[in-house]
């Protein structure tokens, strides 16, 4: 029974973890879809392990230690400008054509982080905002450079998660028709009464 999370006025909050694949875009779409009722809000959660960790050489000397800084060290502010720009035109466009409520969580993490340290951070956020349900994709193989969810994080989500978790490998959103109610306009047909004495 999914009845966390109701707030004064009855929505849920319900979390995505997504990263920028098509996969993620479909558990996203399902959400919409199939899952969120009137006064819900969907909380979107991105994770990306991009940072590179830093290195520390020890030195045979006790208490001797340097770390290396990255030579290559990404601009932070700049990554989280770009990802957030590709969330809103791939992922909140989609709740925003269906008028529904959403927030966007960013976090970076190192390239080397482990399932357990990226789901750490889901789950804090899936705690502070008592979210009923978690909703992730499932990959089953990497999918370039800012690849988060493979399948060690969905399965680690799915055994340690205190919340019901959906895991959504496919989905194709339904075919909306848009039908108007609103009468055709335009001339009346007109009809002429018949001559007396015709038949």
């Amino acid at each position: 029974m999914l009845s966390r999370s109701s707030d004064a006025g009855g929505g849920r909050r319900v979390l995505v973890a997504v990263d920028l694949s098509d996969q993620s875009l479909k558990a996203l779409q399902w959400t919409a879809f199939e899952f969120v009722r009137r006064g819900d809000i969907v909380h979107l959660i991105h994770v990306a392990r991009v940072m590179s960790p830093q290195y520390t050489i020890q030195h045979s000397y006790p208490g001797a230690s340097y770390t290396i800084p990255d030579p290559n060290a990404l601009d932070e502010n700049q990554y989280v400008e770009h990802v957030r720009d590709i969330i809103k035109s791939r992922f909140t466009s989609i709740l925003d054509s269906r008028k529904i409520q959403h927030s966007l969580h960013l976090f970076l993490d190192t390239d080397n982080a482990p399932a357990s340290a990226v789901c750490a951070s889901i789950f804090k956020v899936a705690e502070d905002i008592n979210a009923c349900m978690l909703v992730m994709a499932c990959h089953n193989k990497a999918y370039g450079w800012d690849t988060m969810f493979l399948g060690s994080v969905a399965d680690y989500a799915t055994q340690n998660s205190k919340l019901p978790v959906m895991i959504i490998r496919d989905y194709k959103p339904p075919l909306v028709i848009s039908v108007s109610s609103t009468p055709k306009t335009g001339p009346s047909p007109v009809v002429s009464p018949r001559p007396s004495g015709t038949t």
